[in-house]
């Protein structure tokens, strides 16, 4: 009987595997990320307002106005990781990246409930989410 070869030509799959797998451990989240001090009071008032300010749901509207972008955005990054033009951790920042743009122009595009006329002489502005800007750069993604 003659002697048979075997090889095994991977094509790709164990890499595929392997980032798919990584992908699936990964967690993006995005808010405010701060020291737990005054930008992170500031943002929870608004997001769910106070018996003084109202609501100004930043965070939440941000994603559902967001989700169908969103899940295309992952449904595109996944097949990119499947194809190999991009590894887990990139598409996992890239995702992060994306929807903190998104909940940062939120927090720009708000303007209801409009400042009390007193709160716009004393900020000098119309917009009732920025100020100084600091919560709006507070915003950033992480990925677990």
């Amino acid at each position: 009987m003659g002697k048979s070869e075997f090889r095994d030509k991977d094509r790709g799959w164990k890499r595929i595997k392997r980032e798919t797998k990584a992908l699936t451990r990964k967690a993006v989240k995005v808010g405010i990320q701060s020291d737990g001090g005054d930008v992170l009071n500031r943002a929870f008032f608004n997001e769910f307002g106070t018996s003084t300010i109202p609501a100004r749901p930043f965070i939440s509207t941000a994603f559902d106005e967001n989700r169908d972008d969103l899940h295309e955005m992952k449904r595109r990054l996944w097949n990119g990781v499947i194809q190999g033009k991009i590894n887990a951790a990139r598409a996992a920042a890239l995702l992060g990246e994306h929807h903190q743009n998104q909940v940062r122009e939120k927090i720009t595009s708000i303007d209801t409930p409009p400042n009390a006329e007193s709160t716009i002489r004393m900020k000098g502005s119309s917009n009732p989410l920025i100020d100084t800007g600091q919560m709006r750069s507070a915003v950033r993604y992480e990925v677990e």
